[in-house]
């Protein structure tokens, strides 16, 4: 009876298989790492949105005026007409590395007429401030911002 001595993996066989699970874990890690930047876009997107329409509510309760200027766009600011809440509190960036690195939002232009606020992207694709004459400063960005702005 013979007896068979080659009862382990042969040296290429481990390195070939090590290099496999260093690839799938290096490629994991990636698409990981982008999801979590979309995901953090797309809260900032949803709350530029919520910041707008309670923008424009403001403007329609307050007689045509939007919010003061000194407490458009701080965080944990409350909005509220005549006792009527309309933001709870401003939002923050859910990186907390906005604005000034104080976790805010910022306001590129501000007026009791006309605001634009506007956020850092992550991703560039998420991006919509090209061309936006209100958001001149950031016209040149390349789609790295994402703003919205006064509606009347």
């Amino acid at each position: 009876m013979v007896k068979n001595k080659n009862l382990g993996f042969t040296l290429v066989e481990l390195l070939i298989s090590i290099s496999i699970i260093a690839l799938l874990t290096v490629v994991a890690s990636i698409s990981y790492s982008k999801a979590q930047k979309s995901s953090r876009d797309q809260k900032r997107i949803g709350d530029l949105k919520a910041i707008q329409e309670a923008a424009e509510q403001y403007y329609l309760l307050n007689n045509g005026a939007y919010p003061d200027g000194n407490n458009f766009y701080r965080s944990n600011t409350s909005w509220s007409v005549d006792g009527q809440n309309v933001l709870q509190a401003f939002p923050s960036d859910p990186k907390g590395d906005g604005y000034e690195n104080g976790g805010e939002y910022f306001c590129n232009v501000f007026t009791d007429s006309a605001y634009c606020v506007c956020a850092y992207m992550e991703d560039t694709d998420n991006g919509n401030s090209s061309g936006w004459s209100d958001c001149s400063s950031l016209n040149n960005s390349g789609g790295q911002y994402y703003c919205v702005r006064s509606q009347q």
